[in-house]
């Protein structure tokens, strides 16, 4: 089973809305998914309520969604096939993941940055800002990016994969997102 951590060391980062899409993007594709939340808000759990649960006979696939710093998220880590890092292209998401990633000193497995909330036509959201960034922290970057997006914003918790279905952007940055962790 391919398991697909989806960590950060800050809340608010977007860690529960990844884990969804991801789940949701899955599930889209005919894929059977798992998920684990252990989040103690639960957000993951309460959004798939009405969207298939987080059970799925058969799941190839398990996404977890962790709390920002997760008591065991090394061993979470150490079982994952990836590890994705959601944050925002903002200093003071830089600089937590930076103090997160020296203490994290090579412990884990495959780890990628995942640039979410990216608002276009930003200082920080320019492609050699992006890329410095990640040279900072010292970790890969998935190429596709999240847009700051109302449809990504509480639509998904509401309507699922509906809500992606009617804003092509946002559905082809999810197919694209998939595309990468199935290649990873």
């Amino acid at each position: 089973m391919k398991r697909i951590l989806v960590a950060s060391s800050k809340g608010g980062c977007g860690k529960s809305t990844v884990a969804l899409l991801l789940a949701l993007t899955l599930r889209h594709k005919g894929q059977k998914v798992r998920v684990e939340d252990k989040d103690p808000q639960r957000t993951l759990t309460r959004a798939l309520k009405d969207k298939g649960g987080t059970e799925e006979a058969g799941a190839k696939f398990c996404i977890i969604d962790v709390a920002p710093r997760h008591e065991h998220l090394e061993a979470e880590m150490a079982n994952s096939s990836l590890t994705l890092v959601p944050l925002s292209p903002t200093m003071p998401d830089v600089w937590a993941t930076l103090d997160w990633v020296a203490k994290m000193n090579g412990k884990a497995g495959d780890i990628r940055l995942l640039w979410n909330r990216v608002r276009p036509g930003t200082l920080t959201s320019q492609p050699d800002r992006l890329k410095k960034f990640a040279e900072q922290i010292g970790l890969p970057a998935m190429a596709t990016q999240l847009q700051l997006r109302a449809s990504y914003d509480g639509a998904l918790m509401l309507l699922g994969w509906e809500a992606l279905a009617k804003v092509p952007p946002a559905r082809e940055e999810a197919l694209g997102l998939l595309c990468e962790v199935l290649g990873a």
